[in-house]
């Protein structure tokens, strides 16, 4: 097929603006949905989740994206963050965190917390999780419980005494 002189010229200039769009606005976040399933049926949630849902992607597709973003992002700068429906209905939720870690990404997750228990928290600490806007927050070994997620937590269930008492950060 040729292409026109202007219809050349304008390609060229589409190409131009996204390559200085890309480097403008790096990705610095980049969110997976990894399950479709939830314990929960939140009105204000904005996915469309049942318990019983789609099968989740396979950890090896997501980790495929990842690899194929390496070259773009600088991992210093960038966090995946694991979401859902609700990441802890993934049975392997700890692996997916800890081939995220070994490809040097930082990762976090958003989780209502209902299905937490005690051995999965330290499973997931064990997976490396980085300290993100979520739940679930592990930095430097140090772990807390946002005072958000302890408040929303109360409204669903009994308190849950075994989470660590919530800590100020600077990141917080």
């Amino acid at each position: 097929m040729k292409l026109s002189l202007k219809k050349k010229l304008a390609l060229e200039a589409y190409r131009l603006y996204r390559h200085n769009e890309i480097k403008a606005h790096p990705l610095t976040y980049f969110f997976w949905e990894c399950t479709l399933r939830c314990n929960l049926h939140c009105l204000h949630c904005g996915s469309d989740c049942v318990k019983d849902a789609i099968p989740d992607m396979p950890r090896e597709d997501f980790m495929g994206v990842l690899d194929k973003l390496a070259p773009h992002i600088d991992p210093k700068h960038f966090i995946v963050v694991i979401t859902g429906g609700e990441p802890l209905m993934r049975p392997d939720l700890e692996e997916c965190g800890q081939e995220i870690k070994k490809r040097g990404y930082p990762w976090g997750m958003v989780t209502n917390g209902l299905a937490m228990t005690p051995e999965r928290f330290v499973k997931l600490l064990n997976a490396d999780s980085a300290r993100s806007p979520s739940a679930l927050t592990a930095s430097k070994r140090t772990t807390t419980i946002s005072v958000v997620t302890r408040i929303a937590l109360s409204e669903h269930c009994a308190p849950l005494t075994w989470l660590p008492t919530p800590k100020a950060s600077p990141s917080t």
